[in-house]
Protein backbone atom coordinates (compact mmCIF):
# COMPACT_ATOMS: atom_id res chain seq x y z
CA UNK A 1 0.00 0.00 0.00
CA UNK A 2 1.12 3.55 -0.63
CA UNK A 3 0.54 5.09 2.78
CA UNK A 4 0.28 3.50 6.23
CA UNK A 5 -1.52 4.86 9.28
CA UNK A 6 -0.48 2.95 12.39
CA UNK A 7 -2.21 3.19 15.75
CA UNK A 8 -0.09 2.69 18.85
CA UNK A 9 -0.85 2.65 22.55
CA UNK A 10 0.66 5.25 24.87
CA UNK A 11 0.68 4.50 28.63
CA UNK A 12 -0.94 7.61 30.20
CA UNK A 13 -3.95 6.51 32.26
CA UNK A 14 -5.26 9.86 33.57
CA UNK A 15 -5.55 11.93 30.38
CA UNK A 16 -7.21 11.39 26.98
CA UNK A 17 -5.09 12.52 24.04
CA UNK A 18 -3.65 11.64 20.65
CA UNK A 19 -0.08 12.30 19.51
CA UNK A 20 0.56 12.38 15.78
CA UNK A 21 3.89 11.42 14.24
CA UNK A 22 5.35 9.79 11.16
CA UNK A 23 7.07 11.09 8.06
CA UNK A 24 3.93 12.07 6.12
CA UNK A 25 3.62 15.53 7.66
CA UNK A 26 0.90 16.68 5.26
CA UNK A 27 -1.44 13.78 6.05
CA UNK A 28 -0.56 13.98 9.75
CA UNK A 29 -1.51 17.66 9.82
CA UNK A 30 -4.76 16.94 7.98
CA UNK A 31 -5.68 14.18 10.44
CA UNK A 32 -4.78 16.53 13.29
CA UNK A 33 -7.02 19.32 12.02
CA UNK A 34 -9.95 16.98 11.51
CA UNK A 35 -9.76 15.17 14.84
CA UNK A 36 -8.94 18.28 16.90
CA UNK A 37 -11.90 20.05 15.31
CA UNK A 38 -14.13 17.22 16.54
CA UNK A 39 -13.21 17.41 20.20
CA UNK A 40 -10.20 15.10 20.51
CA UNK A 41 -7.20 16.57 22.34
CA UNK A 42 -3.85 16.56 20.54
CA UNK A 43 -0.52 16.56 22.27
CA UNK A 44 2.97 16.96 20.77
CA UNK A 45 4.84 13.63 20.86
CA UNK A 46 8.18 13.39 22.65
CA UNK A 47 11.20 12.61 20.50
CA UNK A 48 10.97 8.84 21.08
CA UNK A 49 7.34 8.69 19.88
CA UNK A 50 7.57 10.84 16.74
CA UNK A 51 7.63 7.87 14.35
CA UNK A 52 10.25 9.49 12.13
CA UNK A 53 12.54 6.48 11.70
CA UNK A 54 12.23 5.21 8.11
CA UNK A 55 12.07 1.65 9.54
CA UNK A 56 9.01 2.51 11.66
CA UNK A 57 5.99 0.47 10.53
CA UNK A 58 4.07 3.64 9.64
CA UNK A 59 6.76 4.57 7.10
CA UNK A 60 6.95 1.21 5.32
CA UNK A 61 4.36 1.89 2.61
CA UNK A 62 5.55 2.42 -0.94
CA UNK A 63 5.63 6.21 -0.41
CA UNK A 64 8.15 5.77 2.45
CA UNK A 65 6.12 8.12 4.63
CA UNK A 66 3.10 7.43 6.81
CA UNK A 67 1.34 8.57 9.97
CA UNK A 68 1.63 7.22 13.50
CA UNK A 69 -1.18 7.85 15.99
CA UNK A 70 -0.29 7.36 19.66
CA UNK A 71 -3.47 7.03 21.73
CA UNK A 72 -3.25 7.39 25.51
CA UNK A 73 -4.41 4.45 27.62
CA UNK A 74 -7.31 6.49 28.98
CA UNK A 75 -8.51 7.36 25.46
CA UNK A 76 -8.17 3.75 24.30
CA UNK A 77 -10.23 2.58 27.28
CA UNK A 78 -12.89 5.19 26.48
CA UNK A 79 -12.99 4.19 22.79
CA UNK A 80 -13.40 0.52 23.73
CA UNK A 81 -16.24 1.23 26.15
CA UNK A 82 -18.04 3.83 24.03
CA UNK A 83 -19.17 2.49 20.66
CA UNK A 84 -20.43 5.90 19.51
CA UNK A 85 -17.08 7.56 20.24
CA UNK A 86 -15.21 4.72 18.49
CA UNK A 87 -17.44 5.19 15.44
CA UNK A 88 -16.75 8.92 15.45
CA UNK A 89 -12.99 8.36 15.71
CA UNK A 90 -12.84 5.84 12.87
CA UNK A 91 -15.07 8.02 10.68
CA UNK A 92 -12.75 10.98 11.20
CA UNK A 93 -9.69 8.95 10.19
CA UNK A 94 -11.49 7.70 7.08
CA UNK A 95 -12.53 11.26 6.28
CA UNK A 96 -8.94 12.47 6.49
CA UNK A 97 -7.75 9.68 4.21
CA UNK A 98 -10.45 10.36 1.61
CA UNK A 99 -9.74 14.04 1.04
Amino acid sequence: CESVISIHGEKTKDEEFIMIGGLDKKLGEKIGRIIAGSGFFLKEPPENLKGENPANVCNLGTSGAGVQLELSKKLRDELLSNEKLMGKFTSLIKQAMAK
